[in-house]
């Protein structure tokens, strides 16, 4: 959350020629898109909030079509309370949140402003290696051979056979970091599944699905 204010009696700017509104008297806040690839665009709640002063104001969202070319895609006039706008951007995509004071005496405004996201990480490797544990080894054929999957939002991460992670007869741990990205960007679901290989009996398959 970022608290901001306009500074009383003084106009902050003139209105700019290249936009299709007046933006006389206004701060501006850039929001940036993703980094990475996700499955969709991101839904990026924006909330301003008023904490002081009764001068009227806008609030809008605001991007660069082409160089030089600008549009609104929501406005909010004079919220007396909080202002809630969303804004879909994609990989790379930057837009612009606007403020603009509307009073003749240039009154005291005070507002905060936050942004939230609709994508959840799972942090793979924020805190040391990604390892696949075999807590308790069983006997039979084919009973130590283990596969794993993940899928994010039902798009597969990655697949480890039984070849890339090998058995577990003589070390009952697997580093997996030359594998599993380090971190994994969902929006509905990222499932885990671990699959025991049975040579004589069906597979024995555990999954586990972590919601945003």
């Amino acid at each position: 959350m970022v608290p901001e204010a306009f500074p009383s009696g003084q106009l902050l700017d003139s209105d700019n020629g290249s936009m299709d509104w007046d933006d006389t008297d206004t701060k501006w806040f850039r929001t940036d898109g993703p980094t990475v690839e996700l499955n969709r665009k991101l839904m990026a709640q924006i909330r301003v909030r008023r904490t002081r002063g009764a001068t009227p104001f806008t609030v809008a969202l605001i991007r660069e079509k082409v160089p030089g070319i600008w549009e609104i895609l929501d406005r909010v006039d004079a919220p007396l309370g909080e202002a809630k706008l969303t804004a879909v951007v994609g990989k790379g995509e930057i837009v612009y949140l606007q403020g603009a004071r509307h009073d003749a005496v240039f009154g005291d405004l005070e507002f905060d402003v936050k942004a939230s996201g609709d994508v959840t990480l799972v942090l793979c490797r924020a805190h040391g290696a990604t390892r696949l544990i075999c807590t308790e080894e069983t006997g039979g054929w084919g009973a130590d051979d283990i596969e794993l999957g993940i899928t994010a939002d039902a798009v597969e991460v990655v697949y480890l056979d039984n070849d890339a992670i090998g058995d577990f007869e003589q070390d009952p741990m697997r580093d997996l970091n030359q594998w599993v990205p380090a971190f994994v960007p969902y929006f509905g679901g990222v499932e885990f599944m671990v699959k025991e290989l049975d040579d004589i009996g069906h597979d024995d398959i555990g999954r586990e699905t972590l919601r945003p």
